[in-house]
C-alpha cells in the first residue's frame, strides 16, 4: 500500500520541488529507502512550522533533561532516545546553533555545581575526573554529534 502511495503521490511531476528537496536531504540522511520519502515530507513540514510553535525550545530542553537524568543514572533506553532526538535536530539543522550551545552551558553549570569530594586524596580526585571524562566521551559517541566532544571535554 505504501509503495502505491509513494509512486502515485510522491513521485508525480506535481511534486518536483519536493523531489529536489528529497535529493538534497537523501544525501544527508542515511535512512532506509522504504521510509525516507515519508521522513522527508515530515521533515519539510516540520522545518516550515517549527518557528510557529515553541517546539524547538521544548525539544532542546527535553533532550537536555534526558541527558541530565542519564548523568545521574545511565540507561541504554535514555541514550537511545537521546540519539534519535539528536538525529532529528541534525536533520533540522538546529543542532549546532541552538542545541549545542545550550548543552555546553548546561554541562558547565552541572559540573561547576558538582564538587568532587576527594580534595584530601589527589589520586581519588584524578580517578573521579577520569571517570567523568570517560562517561561524557561515551555519551557523545553513543548519542550526540562527534563535533561536540572537544567542546564538552574543554568544558568539563
Amino acid at each position: 500500500m505504501f509503495l502505491y502511495l509513494e509512486k502515485t503521490y510522491l513521485m508525480s511531476d506535481q511534486n518536483k520541488e519536493l523531489q529536489d528537496d528529497q535529493i538534497m536531504l537523501t544525501q544527508e540522511s542515511s535512512l532506509s529507502s522504504g521510509c525516507s520519502s515519508f521522513w522527508l515530507i515530515g521533515l519539510k513540514i516540520l522545518r516550515e512550522n517549527i518557528g510557529k510553535i515553541d517546539l524547538k525550545e521544548k525539544l532542546i530542553s527535553g533532550i537536555i533533561e534526558l541527558i541530565a537524568q542519564d548523568r545521574i543514572n545511565t540507561s541504554v533506553l535514555t541514550r537511545d532516545t537521546v540519539g534519535k532526538l539528536i538525529h532529528i535536530l541534525l536533520a533540522l539543522q538546529i543542532y549546532k546553533g541552538d542545541f549545542e550551545t545550550e548543552f555546553i552551558q548546561t554541562s558547565k553549570q552541572h559540573y561547576l555545581g558538582q564538587q568532587i569530594q576527594s580534595a584530601d586524596n589527589l589520586s581519588l580526585y584524578l580517578l573521579k575526573v577520569e571517570e567523568v571524562l570517560r562517561n561524557e566521551a561515551l555519551r557523545v559517541k553513543e548519542c550526540l554529534d562527534i563535533s561536540t566532544l572537544q567542546l564538552l571535554i574543554d568544558t568539563v
